[in-house]
């Protein structure tokens, strides 16, 4: 229901401008790089959860590998030169 919630308030706040309603996600938790041993198990494999995400209306989705590298790259970095740099993001809504 909280990725229903955030696509929701994407599609009404991109009414009316043009652009992507992207998603960026995990396709694993970040516990398998940092504490494998206490990574949960998935919940919904991420082709089923590809399909369900493109189902409630997103037209783009943007899988990012976790790495040992990412995460120990400091926030703002990531937001500059992944979101901005490479991806062209102007806003970000997310959830937990």
């Amino acid at each position: 229901m909280g990725h229903q919630e955030i696509i929701s308030h994407g599609e009404r706040k991109g009414q009316g401008e043009k652009g992507h309603l992207p998603a960026d996600d995990l396709p694993r938790s970040p516990l398998r790089v940092l504490d494998p041993k206490n990574a949960p198990a998935l919940i919904t494999p991420p082709e089923i959860k590809q399909e369900i995400l493109r189902g409630l209306g997103l037209d783009l989705l943007i899988w990012v590998p976790f790495t040992q590298e990412l995460s120990e790259k400091e926030p703002r970095a990531f937001v500059k030169e992944v979101l901005v740099g490479t991806l062209g993001v102007k806003e970000v809504w997310g959830g937990l």
